[in-house]
């Protein structure tokens, strides 16, 4: 942790280390690596979840939100965006979190998962198209963030795919089961 200058034993500045006795200056610690003690014979790895690019260097930095890295000493400048169908809200993660069902996300490096509006569904974990699902005729669904549609109940239909709402049947029709696209009109 020291070196030698004019005779004098110099302590190595933060950063930096040396290992061996006797030399004539510090070593930098390497990207992907870190030292914040002066006087060290070794340099610390960037733990999961930060990085470094830079030699030299007395911290590592967290990866920002939508963004992560599950290596130890990572030596690159950024860290790796969540793939689709991921996101990570919080700085210096080490993972991403899938975008549960009711929601997707078709981007890489995002925060957040984009919620599923009225007449759609995400019925999969991490999902990744770009938009959600439509509810298919005979189907709808009123809610954001759905992870299914509803079925129409007897009386009531839906004759459009995307249906945030069942409409009732107009007087004179019915229909008898659930799930029905299209009234019929009652007999006589």
């Amino acid at each position: 942790g020291t070196f030698t200058r004019f005779g004098a034993c110099v302590d190595c500045p933060g950063g930096f280390f040396q290992a061996e006795a006797s030399q004539g200056a510090c070593d930098a610690c390497d990207a992907g690596q870190h030292q914040a003690a002066n006087r060290s014979a070794s340099c610390l790895p960037c733990v999961p979840g930060k990085h470094q690019a830079d030699i030299g260097q007395q911290t590592c930095d967290a990866c920002a939100a939508g963004t992560f890295t599950s290596d130890s000493g990572r030596d690159t400048p950024t860290c790796t965006g969540c793939p689709p169908g991921q996101y990570q809200p919080s700085n210096g993660s080490a993972s991403c979190l899938p975008c549960t069902p009711g929601s997707h996300q078709p981007s890489a490096g995002q925060s957040t998962c984009l919620g599923c509006t009225p007449g759609t569904y995400a019925s999969d974990v991490g999902q990744t198209t770009p938009t959600c699902t439509l509810c298919p005729r005979g189907y709808a669904q009123p809610a954001n963030d759905s992870a299914s549609c509803l079925p129409c109940i007897p009386g009531e239909h839906q004759n459009s795919t995307g249906g945030a709402r069942c409409a009732k049947c107009p007087r004179d029709s019915i229909t008898e089961t659930t799930a029905q696209s299209d009234c019929v009109r009652c007999p006589g």
